[in-house]
């Protein structure tokens, strides 16, 4: 495909075409649509130079290695990147919203939010990735499915968008600072986290979701100030097998929530709880006392 009159590519226009090797548009403003090329095996390299690089752009596009981002993108959607053999991103020089400093990891320009990593990455992710930087967020999909990490060591990380690790599946543990932002979806399928969780003082939500599927996390401390529990926020969490205590400060329990944590021996929870959704304990196999205020 080569074009210069080019005004837009809707989603999942070529989605599949797994021998498009070739694709030069030299149109100065394309609008891709989401899922734009997902599939497309045979291309190695990409330059984008739109404003929205959109969701699922190159979703399994298993051959990509190269992405260069143009001066004029500012959103960068999430999974963009997944299931690709990306290790080499380039921001060019004029891009006001992100910035690479070094080939492996997209952040914001101002340095707070990582954008994307490399999904070839190995090992550890820590701040020596980043050359010190000190990011305070990680973005959506950030680290999504990257199956080849085992730990992500940011310590000044206060907040996890959607999806930002979720379905690395081999991520053992992860330190971070503070967190007051646990987005949906953020660990979805880590399931080989084998430590404790506790989630600090300063979380008041858990997004639905958020810990789905972590089949291997064997209990959970809740922060004192929790106030709600998303849907499915510990769904087929089945290795759960502490005595659940839920804080005074907590008001609702989404649906699902702890659906098929079969080893869960009892709950107790606080007087501000007004809400349980509808099985939010179904399957609870081992739960065998459940105390309320």
């Amino acid at each position: 495909i080569t074009s210069d009159t080019l005004l837009s590519i809707g989603q999942y226009a070529f989605a599949g075409c797994k021998d498009l090797a070739d694709v030069t548009i030299t149109a100065p403003k394309v609008k891709y649509g989401p899922y734009a090329f997902t599939g497309c095996e045979a291309l190695t390299e990409f330059y984008v130079n739109a404003a929205v690089l959109p969701e699922g752009m190159f979703y399994e596009a298993e051959n990509m290695q190269k992405v260069t981002v143009g001066p004029d993108v500012n959103d960068i959607g999430e999974f963009a990147f997944r299931d690709t053999k990306v290790d080499t991103f380039v921001v060019e020089k004029g891009n006001k919203a992100y910035k690479a400093q070094s080939a492996d990891h997209i952040l914001s320009a101002d340095g707070n939010t990582l954008v994307a990593v490399a999904a070839t990455l190995t090992g550890e992710f820590s701040a020596k990735n980043l050359g010190g930087a000190a990011v305070t967020t990680i973005g959506k999909g950030a680290f999504s499915h990257n199956t080849e990490l085992t730990s992500v060591n940011l310590p000044s990380v206060t907040a996890i968008g959607n999806y930002g690790l979720g379905s690395s599946e081999n991520i053992e543990t992860v330190t971070f600072g503070a967190l007051t932002e646990i987005g949906e979806y953020a660990f979805y399928y880590c399931h080989n986290a084998r430590t404790p969780l506790a989630l600090p003082d300063s979380v008041v939500k858990v997004e639905s979701n958020a810990f789905a599927w972590c089949y291997d996390i064997p209990s959970v401390t809740l922060g004192a100030n929790l106030q709600t529990i998303g849907d499915s926020a510990f769904y087929y969490c089945y290795n759960l097998e502490n005595d659940l205590v839920l804080p005074n400060t907590l008001r609702s329990i989404g649906s699902n929530a702890f659906a098929w944590c079969k080893k869960l021996s009892s709950l107790r929870t606080g007087e501000s709880l007004t809400n349980i959704g509808a099985k939010a304990f179904e399957n609870c196999h081992e739960l065998t006392s459940a105390e309320f205020g």
